[in-house]
């Protein structure tokens, strides 16, 4: 409705135009645009808060990319976004142009097709699969991970305890929603990945770790102990002031709720 109604009132500048250049130029076009690349475990839930802000920001537009946290790093470090995303814990001392602030904290599910039988696992079961190809419960034979540029990858390693290369057999796949396509697609039930939380839908099942179940409850007490920080990066001292606005609306209660609302952790 809003876009519809900036169309019309154009449409009457112009009009206007026939005996007033001044009207004709106060429908110059002033949007602000906002970009923002890297991790897509943050990337759904930033697209849920770019359209709520969008909503009352007609004149700025938050362009919202993929392509993992490293893309994410590497962008903002080249000036190719104005905010770069990234799901792991900020590295200042490598990072040393960069700052950064929390947006929240997410789980890792480890995820299976609901035709799995297996309903917990431990991290010994998971560092032997994924490092040296192990069966689980003599029934997930089979594991997806990520790529080495995703900060979900980097996380779930250093919290499980995987040291270096996955297994030969370890599919390492780049995006979340390829890696739950995957899972979904595995009917036989004998594989297992790992996502943001956030992301998990009923078209997968969720395993407990040690016994603890991935819920917003358990991440944010720490009893369930694959979680890892949502954090925005951007270059100290050169933010444009429509990214500064978003960023510092991020980190306010309206912004708060929504996040706590698509299941996340403040």
């Amino acid at each position: 409705m809003k876009k519809f109604s900036k169309i019309i009132a154009c449409t009457l500048c112009a009009a206007a135009a026939v005996s007033s250049v001044a009207a004709l130029s106060a429908c110059s076009d002033d949007t602000e645009t906002v970009t923002l690349s890297g991790s897509t475990s943050v990337y759904p839930l930033m697209e849920v808060l770019a359209d709520a802000y969008m909503e009352e920001n007609s004149n700025v537009q938050i362009v919202v990319n993929g392509g993992g946290s490293g893309v994410g790093l590497s962008d903002a470090q080249a000036g190719n976004n104005d905010i770069g995303m990234i799901s792991k814990a900020f590295d200042s001392a490598t990072y040393t142009t960069l700052s950064y602030v929390n947006l929240c904290t997410d789980g890792i599910a480890l995820i299976t097709n609901t035709a799995c039988t297996v309903t917990s696992v431990t991290k010994e079961e998971l560092v032997a699969l994924y490092s040296n190809g192990t069966s689980i419960q003599s029934t997930i034979t089979t594991a997806i991970g990520r790529d080495s540029g995703s900060g979900t990858r980097s996380a779930f390693d250093e919290l499980v305890g995987i040291e270096g290369s996955y297994a030969s057999g370890v599919s390492e796949i780049a995006e979340t929603g390829s890696v739950i396509s995957a899972i979904t697609s595995n009917s036989a039930g004998d594989s297992v990945g790992y996502v943001s939380a956030g992301s998990v839908t009923s078209a997968v099942k969720t395993l407990q770790l040690d016994g603890v179940a991935c819920t917003t409850a358990n991440v944010k007490d720490g009893s369930y102990a694959l979680s890892r920080p949502f954090n925005l990066v951007y270059r100290t001292g050169d933010i444009s002031d429509a990214a500064n606005e978003f960023l510092t609306w991020l980190q306010g209660s309206e912004a708060q709720s929504i996040i706590t609302s698509e299941g996340y952790v403040l």
